[in-house]
């Protein structure tokens, strides 16, 4: 004789919809998404750079990227970046 597969009730099956209907609603109302990440236009902005499209500018070094990497953030070069580069040329 087969197995026959157990019936679900009326209402048990009413129940199981609506959850899945709010659980739906749920996952839309509130996605999953990750802590809001600044954007690397942001971060460049708040440290007092400069956003340059090709090159940075005379006495400016680049330090990262800007509007999602399609420019370079540009920081002002001071007396601690320029010891930092001269020792960097003689080392090589």
């Amino acid at each position: 004789m087969p197995k026959t597969s157990p019936r679900i009730s009326g209402f048990t099956w009413i129940k199981m919809k609506s959850f899945l209907l709010l659980l739906a609603l749920f996952l839309l109302l509130f996605p999953a998404a990750p802590d809001r990440v600044e954007s690397d236009t942001v971060v460049c902005r708040k440290n007092k750079n400069i956003c340059s499209t090709l090159l940075c500018p005379l006495f400016y070094s680049s330090n990262g990227t800007c509007y999602d990497g399609k420019q370079k953030c540009c920081a002002r070069w001071n007396l601690k970046n320029m010891m930092q580069w001269f020792r960097k040329e003689d080392q090589q």
